[in-house]
């Protein structure tokens, strides 16, 4: 069993089992990771209101044999807690938005410290929708810049399509159905 400490956004919180939950963290060391977390239904659980979606914390991570992680501590990492600031309805929704995408974008367990920076850059900062996509592509490797259509090959894109990887462009969007992220 392997032990970790370290930092981490939480993208999304699921039900696992009875009293459990399944936790999936974007952490500084480790990228992405699934942890599971003990008794985090349980009315006296002293770590479900800090593994809620959007905060940043600071936990430590258990590597059990069988593979998965564990959850064994967590505290609210407050120097970067986005929580505690106050925010607007339309940058709440950006930021869900953001973690939606992390999870859906990346592998576990594979860091990347460009993308790390980034997140808490964009979770400190009100941008719009479009500006975040663009920043959160640029750090997979998908940059908007210099991008054409997959259907068309026009150069003056506007969607993202997670499914395929791929951008489109307005006339070929009506094809790509409602996955697609506006980048315009």
């Amino acid at each position: 069993m392997t032990e970790y400490y370290t930092e981490a956004f939480v993208l999304d919180k699921e039900d696992f089992k009875e009293h459990d939950g399944m936790i999936h963290l974007y952490t500084e060391e480790l990228g992405k990771v699934s942890a599971r977390a003990r008794g985090l239904k349980k009315i006296l659980s002293k770590s479900s209101a800090h593994l809620e979606p959007l905060n940043f914390v600071r936990v430590r991570l258990m590597q059990m044999k069988s593979g998965y992680f564990q959850i064994i501590d967590v505290l609210p990492h407050h120097e970067v807690s986005v929580t505690e600031k106050k925010k607007s309805q339309q940058h709440w929704g950006i930021l869900f938005a953001m973690a939606t995408f992390i999870n859906k974008m990346t592998p576990e367990l594979h860091p990347d410290q460009y993308l790390w920076n980034m997140i808490k850059k964009i979770a400190g900062v009100e941008v719009d929708e479009a500006t975040m996509y663009q920043f959160l592509l640029k750090a997979f490797g998908f940059d908007p810049q210099y991008a054409v259509c997959n259907a068309c090959q026009h150069s003056d894109v506007h969607y993202f399509l997670h499914d395929d990887h791929g951008f489109y462009c307005k006339g070929c969007a009506s094809n790509i159905g409602s996955n697609a992220v506006l980048l315009r």
